[in-house]
């Protein structure tokens, strides 16, 4: 469940920095889909628990 909620998160972190430097928008899409990823996790690993 701690793997699942990490990888989630480090895969959206990984894509906004991605995006910034495809998109050249400074940090802006790294911190939006970091964000996405912290409540994509929780909902995963919420999910899992009830």
């Amino acid at each position: 469940m701690a793997f699942q909620m990490a990888a989630t998160i480090v895969v959206f972190v990984l894509l906004g920095r991605w995006l910034d430097g495809y998109f050249i928008t400074g940090q802006l899409l790294t911190v939006v889909f970091a964000l996405l990823g912290v409540f994509g996790g929780l909902y995963v690993a919420l999910k899992d628990f009830f």
